[in-house]
């Protein structure tokens, strides 16, 4: 039963899943017929809020986001709430910081302490003057916010350029001159277009477009606002860290994060609840980067390789490998600190993400023991203890990851030891067959697995472009080829032969299918809707399912590797 009937419980467990069935959302009107609507009798689902992408189209807030919102904006302007938002306020965002402004038009500043609510994925905050919407967790641009779009009944935002003139005018509208007629010019594109406007009131016209149709527009959404419960809770918190080359590119890792959160809880028929958390460590780490010389990596072939990239060699060195270990675990922390200012009751999982290097330094944190430093020239600068993380560790995604690589070099010790870790901590080794630097980890559990084909993650779509025909299918199957013949060469020292069985997969491969960008192998993870999909599956399931792996001790043969 909406709340605002008569028999409303505003002691009931949950807001129901409708809000009142006044307003906006419950008109039935004519096409291009006037109606009369106050701004007073907009209750807060009634009204839309909306944000603008970087190509400054309008996008809308979800319902919960929209809510959050509104109530701000009626807090901020001395405004009651509505039944149904007073339950969601009292139920729901009592814990946080809302602006009050009391009827003698002073600030209500006795809460400040509490912290501000947070939308957009929960790591966004609103600006005290409801223009804008910030990060939360890393510095960035703010976004700009609008209270309410033109939209036609349909729910459809019109043109940015008509929407900008109409509200230009709008503004200079008084209250009291309705209706209001006015005739105005614009040039979308190349075209330009007289369209005659006429205002019934502040939400509320209807265009007539010469030797065009009649449209009646109203500033909100038609369809009411809802609050989701499932929405406003974060079930899965992931922190993402980058790999190499990032050095003074904060935005590589905001932008792969951000892509992640779009990407993954668009799949999830939970709405939100995984939060990505992207973690910088490269920028200003070194405070002089030409005054210490990494030593060369040597001894093996694939030094040669690492030798090349600064990063790698910088993480290889003892002097400057704990401190790259150091900065992301006090990244962690400090994240994790202000995550929890923002969700004090958060009980759900931790994961780590991490990208070509990045995948290998939190393998190390998670794995490595003792804590202590070993540095050689323990006079000059004695042993440091490394930071602990300050919340336990669920699952690891290692992407486009080379630690199958490091392993080689690394020797038998480190994948006894890796084979150790698997049995306590789950492990998505995700890969493109074409990524020069990502391999298989289950080869490194036990040769065995060599013969055993990983889990593949399809793409969605089967359907070949030209280019991808003629140009793109015989570059990466030249590129797959040279890959996995380099890779052969390396691996030749990683086997080994054992009876060590997994009991759930490791390595996860994207389908080589379709796609120009399989070019750019190494880094389309962050924005590859098989890579979306496998995460909001692995996150969204109650309960891991078992896979069978062929066992080589055994005589009979298992049918092949597959997620049931």
């Amino acid at each position: 039963m909406p709340i605002g009937s008569n028999n409303d419980n505003i002691e009931r467990p949950d807001p129901p899943v409708e809000p009142a069935t006044e307003g906006i959302s419950n008109l039935v009107i004519a096409e291009g017929a006037p109606f009369h609507l106050k701004l007073r009798n907009l209750k807060c689902s009634d009204v839309r809020w909306f944000f603008k992408s970087r190509m400054g189209e309008l996008v809308a807030f979800n319902g919960n986001d929209s809510l959050i919102l509104e109530i701000m904006y009626r807090f901020a302007n001395g405004q009651n709430l509505d039944t149904y938002a007073q339950l969601i306020y009292d139920k729901y965002l009592n814990e946080f910081y809302f602006r009050k402004v009391e009827s003698s038009g002073t600030p209500n500043d006795a809460q400040q302490s509490k912290p501000p609510p947070l939308i957009l994925n929960h790591l966004y905050k609103a600006s005290d003057d409801l223009k804008t919407i910030s990060p939360a967790f890393w510095e960035g641009e703010p976004i700009s916010i609008e209270r309410g779009a033109y939209l036609t009944l349909t729910d459809e935002i019109i043109e940015q350029k008509l929407a900008m003139v109409l509200q230009r005018l709008q503004d200079e509208v008084q209250v009291g001159r309705y209706p209001h007629e006015e005739k105005i010019e614009i040039k979308i594109e190349s075209d330009s277009i007289e369209v005659h406007v006429v205002w019934y009131s502040p939400t509320q016209l209807v265009i007539h477009r010469k030797g065009g149709e009649t449209r009646t527009l109203i500033k909100h959404y038609k369809a009411a606002a809802t609050w989701s419960v499932e929405h406003s809770k974060v079930d899965h918190l992931v922190f993402t860290v980058h790999g190499v080359s990032n050095n003074g590119k904060v935005h590589n890792i905001v932008d792969g994060a951000k892509g992640l959160n779009k990407g993954v809880n668009s799949r999830t028929e939970k709405g939100c609840g995984i939060v990505f958390m992207p973690i910088h460590w490269r920028t200003d780490l070194f405070e002089d980067e030409t005054s210490h010389k990494c030593a060369k990596i040597t001894g093996r072939m694939s030094a040669r390789l690492q030798n090349l990239l600064d990063d790698v060699k910088r993480y290889y060195c003892k002097e400057c490998g704990p401190k790259i270990k150091e900065k992301v675990i006090e990244e962690f922390n400090s994240l994790y600190d202000k995550f929890s200012s923002y969700h004090k009751d958060f009980k759900g999982c931790v994961s780590l993400f991490g990208h070509s290097l990045g995948s290998v330094i939190c393998y190390d944190i998670l794995t490595e023991k003792p804590k202590l430093d070993s540095r050689k020239d323990t006079k000059k600068e004695p042993k440091v203890e490394l930071p602990e993380l300050e919340k336990s560790v669920d699952k690891l995604f290692t992407v486009g990851s080379p630690l199958w690589f490091f392993f080689e070099h690394r020797g038998k010790a480190d994948m006894t030891k890796f084979r150790r870790t698997v049995e306590s901590l789950p492990i998505y080794n995700i890969y493109h067959p074409n990524d020069p630097a990502a391999g298989r980890l289950e080869e490194v559990v036990d040769s065995y697995y060599k013969d055993t084909p990983p889990i593949e993650i399809p793409k969605k779509s089967k359907k070949l472009t030209w280019i991808y025909r003629f140009i793109a299918r015989p570059a990466t199957r030249f590129m797959s080829s040279n890959v996995r013949r380099s890779k052969v060469l390396l691996r030749k020292n990683i086997m080994v032969r054992g009876v060590t069985k997994l009991q759930f997969p490791i390595d996860y491969e994207l389908e080589m299918a379709g796609e120009w960008n399989y070019l750019h192998s190494h880094t389309i993870y962050w924005r590859h809707d098989s890579v979306f999909r496998l995460l909001d599956f692995i996150f969204t399931q109650e309960k891991r399912s078992q896979v069978e792996i062929k066992n080589p001790e055994n005589e009979e043969i298992q049918e092949e590797n597959q997620i049931k």
